[in-house]
């Protein structure tokens, strides 16, 4: 893992030591005769496999061939197709290769939890070493189970050594950042905050814009052990009929060029059907599988109760209280994760009418509501009241402030009729369940101390996006004022079009520096967060940008966690965020499958270990069809 990170293992790099490869080869019984070592008459030969879409590896590949070559070692390298990314898929799938390059992100952001599961774990997908260890996995297990984050960290060190001690990688190197400018861009650019996020508009200078390329999905693709064959597309009208995989990448947008869409109008997805590849190493236990679309969480439950769906998966998949009634149900097996995933929250927008005191008036009026929630529709999550895990790494500061409730006590001067002429609009997801619990819970509130207020229920994605991009018309946001100026209200509510929002943090493997980051950008990000910090009282939103920043810049421990105290106190003090709970994985399954297993991301389903269970929970088959009627006495 990077340096910078908690969960660095200090020494996990083995240096180069050719005199000792050559003697465990001796050792090995592998001879020297001449340039080549042979055993038993054979010439001892590695397959060399490195993919061009990241050049470096084709760089290093020719040093590792050259250095094993002066071993004695005949190697055959291969560099498979720059046009596709099948032939790289298609090796892997066989396992054909003795030596793979790769290239991986070992912590993008946060917990190690996703990468050290999915790259050594016994057949975990990206276990490209096919390499097997019944302890690491027993420790994975533990992490998996382990909530405490200085825990986490200890076990990860551990897991880390069990794995390099046994050798089914090689780290060659962590590579840096290097960024070349022309002219025609400005001089001042900073690296972003994630290596997907390079280039931003204000580095350019005008008559250079932002472009944005969208590209189909080819089928069937990956390296996993099913492949997809078609979808199932209804009609509002009922009728059905299937789109074979090959016509996947003929993707429907919202975009001038509709006319390449091949779902006709109001044709939705409701069925997606996957084979399992016949060669696969895994040989996963079921031979095919249906992805299914439900319209609504009693659609899903009914077909759970009548045995018609077999898993149903996911946080928004199920609801609370139908995950708590299975658990009393003897035809029903309730799951859930024992870590977090992301947190819920209500964002209050600084960019409108909402001072500092009140927001503090309107968390008054709403934060005794999240009680009922924790016994109703957010029942199954894990309460919060900060933004972050206090437990997580620099997150400390957080335990030692004030609570919510004494937090908005804190707020002076302001009444309901502070509000008369400005009723506050909330904004929510109408198509998430768990974000119409919260926010009628919010509305009550309101309601119950006298303040105006107005729903604003997105029915898709792309309306709550415009809800969130809008706010850019009218502020700057490399913190100057483009339009309006900094505390002209009236100007900035013509763009900002929501005071308060049901919104979510991003969860496990991101971890805090990722979100606060999420806050500056100055591209619309489509969430409610960045929004919110914009107009703070205390820091200008340039100051809080910097502040934020420098949590990528910093290696001195001291130094990131200071930032980190000043950065998330402010926004507490601010009244920024009122923190609801921390989701939790669930799933519900029937007796009909076994060894159910929970993937390391919240979309991330393991479906190759599904195996067949209780065979009595399997509906009788339906009676054979009569014979045809044709005039024969058979």
């Amino acid at each position: 893992f990077p340096e910078a990170s908690p969960y660095f293992s200090d020494g996990s790099n083995m240096a180069a030591d050719t005199s000792a490869a050559a003697t465990l080869l001796d050792q090995a019984g592998w001879a020297l005769d001449g340039s080549k070592r042979t055993k038993d008459g054979k010439d001892l030969s590695i397959k060399l496999v490195a993919y061009p879409q990241r050049p470096g590896l084709v760089t290093l590949q020719l040093l590792i061939a050259q250095s094993l070559t002066d071993l004695g070692i005949n190697v055959t390298s291969v560099v498979t197709s720059s046009e596709s990314w099948d032939e790289l898929d298609d090796l892997m799938a066989a396992g054909e290769y003795d030596l793979l390059m790769w290239a991986q992100h070992t912590l993008p952001a946060g917990d190690p939890g996703s990468f050290l599961n999915g790259f050594f774990r016994t057949n975990a997908s990206g276990n490209h070493a096919h390499w097997s260890s019944s302890s690491v996995d027993s420790m994975l297990d533990d992490l998996n189970a382990i909530t405490d984050k200085h825990a986490r960290v200890n076990e990860t060190k551990a897991i880390q050594a069990a794995i390099l001690a046994e050798a089914p990688v090689s780290m060659l190197m962590t590579p840096t950042w290097h960024v070349s400018l022309s002219d025609r861009v400005n001089s001042t650019y900073v690296p972003w905050g994630s290596d997907y996020h390079v280039i931003r508009a204000d580095e350019f200078l005008s008559g250079y814009t932002n472009c944005f390329f969208w590209r189909g999905v080819e089928a069937p693709i990956g390296t996993g052990a099913y492949q997809v064959v078609d979808k199932l597309l209804t009609n509002s009208k009922g009728a059905t009929r299937r789109l074979p995989a090959a016509d996947f990448n003929k993707t429907c947008f919202s975009l001038e060029n509709a006319d390449t869409c091949v779902y006709a109008e109001h044709e939705t997805v409701s069925e997606v059907l996957f084979t399992k590849f016949e060669s696969h190493r895994n040989n996963p236990a079921y031979d095919s599988v249906i992805l299914r679309a439900y319209p609504s969480q009693d659609a899903v439950e009914d077909a759970l109760l009548d045995s018609s769906l077999d898993v149903a998966y996911g946080v928004n998949t199920v609801s609370s209280e139908a995950f708590l009634a299975a658990k009393t149900n003897a035809r029903l097996v309730a799951e859930q994760a024992p870590t977090e995933l992301n947190s819920r929250h209500v964002v209050f927008n600084s960019g409108t009418i909402l001072t500092k005191n009140k927001r503090k008036f309107v968390m008054c009026a709403i934060e005794s509501g999240r009680a009922k929630l924790y016994q109703g529709a957010l029942a199954a999550e894990t309460q919060m009241d900060t933004l972050f895990d206090p437990a997580l790494p620099h997150c400390g500061v957080l335990s030692t402030l004030s609570s919510s409730k004494e937090l908005c006590e804190s707020g002076t001067g302001v009444t309901a009729d502070d509000f008369a002429d400005t009723p506050l609009r909330v904004l929510y997801r109408a198509y998430d369940p768990f974000a119409v619990a919260i926010a009628d819970e919010v509305i009550a509130g309101l309601d119950a101390k006298g303040i105006p207020n107005e729903r604003l229920g997105a029915n898709d994605r792309d309306q709550y996006n415009e809800y969130n991009c809008d706010y850019t018309a009218g502020f700057d946001y490399d913190g100057s004022p483009s339009e309006c100026d900094d505390g002209d209200f009236a100007c900035l509510a013509k763009h900002h079009t929501w005071d308060l929002s049901v919104s979510q943090t991003w969860g496990p493997p991101y971890d805090p520096t990722s979100k606060l980051w999420d806050m500056t950008h100055r591209w619309c990000s489509a969430e409610s967060d960045a929004a919110g910090v914009m107009n703070m009282e205390s820091m200008p939103f340039e100051e809080f940008r910097t502040h934020v920043r420098a949590l990528s810049t910093f290696y001195d421990d001291d130094e990131r966690q200071a930032q980190y105290d000043l950065v998330l106190t402010t926004l507490h003090n601010e009244a920024i965020f009122l923190p609801y709970t921390a989701k939790r994985q669930i799933a519900v399954h029937n007796a009909r499958v076994s060894n159910f297993r929970f993937g390391f991301m919240e979309f991330d389903f393991p479906l190759a270990n599904l195996m067949p269970g209780d065979a009595s929970f399997w509906p009788a088959p339906p009676p054979p069809p009569p014979p045809p009627d044709d005039g024969l006495s058979s």
